[in-house]
């Protein structure tokens, strides 16, 4: 685990992992005390077999032998609860990871539309500055032809009002543009 692992570690939970993993170095302690004290038993029911003192010291061996039984059984209990615990965390840290994943590409397909959408707006402000600049020179010149330049106009409306009904982002402008155009060439 490098420092960034553990930097993004969360304390309380690592609190709690600590503090289980002492109580399980106690619950083997235990158990190994008791193993012991079992094995202690048995030495001393070796050396009194033959004092014939062996009643009392059976009921103690039983006793030392319930015991180890026990802290076995709670030993096992808490190890599975403690794996329990620790899929589930690995789970969730595994779920995380994926919404962040997706959430990942959902930015980045955002990025790509809005891109897409800015490149034509541009592209439809170019074009209407490109027939502004025409309109401007002939109208300068004096070559003003009422019959192409409306015919143009005209057809430019058309592929705005398409443009409109497919709800096509900055289609507004696109018809100020045009009145301003067909204001022009009333003028003129």
């Amino acid at each position: 685990m490098n420092m960034e692992d553990i930097s993004q570690l969360d304390p309380e939970r690592f609190k709690r992992f600590v503090r289980h993993i002492c109580f399980v170095a106690k619950k083997h302690k235990d158990r190994q005390d008791a193993h012991e004290s079992l094995d202690n038993q048995l030495g001393k029911i070796k050396r009194l077999a033959k004092a014939k003192n062996i009643d009392s010291e059976i009921e103690k061996l039983q006793s030392h032998i319930r015991d180890v039984l026990d802290k076995e059984a709670r030993l096992a209990g808490v190890q599975q609860s403690q794996q329990a615990v620790s899929q589930e965390l690995w789970g969730k840290v595994r779920e995380s990871q994926e919404k962040v994943k997706n959430m990942q590409g959902a930015i980045e397909g955002m990025h790509s539309t809005l891109d897409k959408f800015l490149k034509e707006r541009n592209e439809r402000q170019e074009h209407i500055m490109e027939i502004e600049e025409k309109i401007k020179s002939a109208s300068s010149a004096g070559n003003l032809r009422e019959d192409p330049f409306a015919k143009k106009l005209s057809q430019l409306e058309r592929r705005c009002s398409f443009l409109k009904a497919m709800q096509m982002p900055g289609v507004d402008v696109l018809e100020k543009r045009i009145a301003q155009l067909r204001g022009k060439l009333a003028v003129v």
